[in-house]
Parts: C-alpha cells; structure tokens; sequence
C-alpha cells in the first residue's frame, strides 16, 4: 500500500499503480495493491515524501497500530499485552499515537510558552512605564490643568489632551515594530513546508490592542489629574 506520493514518484496513475510491483526497501519486487491520499507523518516542517505500508518478510521493523477506547486504558493495555506474549514470548513494548505526534512540536510549544512569558512581561513593564510618565507629566502641568478646568474644560477633554500625546508615541512605535515582526514572523514560518500568509488583520489587531492597553494604562492617571479641584490645583 503506497501513498499518491509515491505513485507520482513511480511515474503511475493511482489507477495504474495497482498491480504493479516495485521494490520496497531492496527486497524482492512486491505488489502495490491500494493508493491512500497523501497525509503527513512527519511534522509540518517536512512535506510530504512518499510512504508505503508493507508486510513482508523481510522487514526488520514491524509496528502494529490498534484503536483503542481511553476509558479503561490500564486495563485495555493489560489486555493487550497477555494478547501479545500469548504469540510473541517478546517484551511488550508500546507508545502512544498522540504523544509520538506531540513530541514533533516540542520546540514549538516550548517556544510558544516563552513568547507568551517575555510578552506578558514586557506588556507588564511597558504599562508601568506609561503609568509613571502619565503620573509625572500630569504633575508637571498640574496648574494648566487647574486653569483649563476654570476656564471650562471639561474632564473628558483634560483627559484627551493628557492622553493623547502618550498614544502618539505608542503608534509610533507600532509603525516601528510593524517592520520587525513581519520579518521574524516570516523567518520563523519559513522553517515550515506548508505555512498561511500573514495577514494584515494580525498587525490590525495587535495595535489596536496596544492602544487600548495603553489608553486604558494612561487614561487612569490623567482622569485622577482632571478631577482634582482647580483651586488645589493652582495652590501648588
């Protein structure tokens, strides 16, 4: 039994491959009987090459591959093995489908758990930087503040005029960071034999979302500011 892959490699029409025999392994010609679809047995950084399920002989390595139901499994698995030694006076050796397949990706999710780590953490930072900025900057123009108040500004608009020089700076560093991440994202995904493009959309949402994080870290402080009784306010 090969793989289409396979069959294009030989040169056949899956149609045209049954039947035919080819050597396997450089045993002695044996019979291709069935075509599967292409699907991957390696992880994603490999594509897909040609494959073949055969029985004889002359294999050194034979696998047997049993569907199971998980809601006993202990006692499944002892079943099995008394099955096994019962023919084969052999060790009874096993693994499971998932965790062979799991263990492909374990640089991936290794990596996606220290992204998530250094993220969060300069999420954090970045936060506490733009929370003592706003709280300096509104102390330093306390009594603006307070004879803007006087004059008729309202909180709303105090609060705008304190935020939105911090947002200026977080698009710009969105419009700096936009170049960079393309380019790691893009070497990273290159590591892949079948990737997505990126989409516009993923830039879109992440500065949106760093604005909000940073309107929201600044918005507090300058609300605190705005509120504060102008007669105080000009007393300082």
């Amino acid at each position: 039994m090969v793989n289409k892959s396979t069959a294009d490699y030989l040169g056949f029409t899956p149609e045209e491959a049954i039947g035919r025999k080819v050597s396997i392994f450089w045993n002695q010609p044996t019979e291709i009987v069935g075509v599967t679809e292409d699907f991957h047995y390696a992880s994603m950084h490999q594509s897909i090459g040609n494959y073949c399920f055969n029985n004889s002989r002359d294999n050194q390595y034979i696998y047997l591959l049993v569907k199971v139901q998980s809601n006993n499994l202990p006692a499944t698995i002892n079943k099995l093995e008394s099955t096994f030694k019962k023919i084969i006076p052999s060790t009874f050796e096993y693994t499971f489908l998932d965790q062979q397949l799991a263990q492909l990706y374990q640089t991936e999710e290794r990596l996606t758990k220290v992204v998530l780590f250094f993220s969060g953490l300069a999420i954090f930072i970045a936060c506490m930087g733009l929370y003592a900025l706003a709280a300096f900057t509104a102390e330093q123009r306390i009594k603006e503040l307070g004879i803007r108040k006087v004059m008729g500004a309202s909180v709303f608009q105090l609060v705008v005029m304190l935020s939105k020089e911090f947002i200026g700076l977080v698009m710009i560093a969105f419009f700096i960071g936009i170049p960079l991440g393309y380019y790691l994202i893009s070497n990273w995904m290159d590591g892949f034999a079948y990737k997505t493009n990126l989409d516009v959309a993923v830039f879109v949402v992440s500065g949106t979302l760093a604005l909000i994080i940073a309107w929201i870290t600044v918005s507090f402080e300058s609300y605190k500011a705005a509120r504060r009784n102008p007669v105080e306010s000009l007393r300082v």
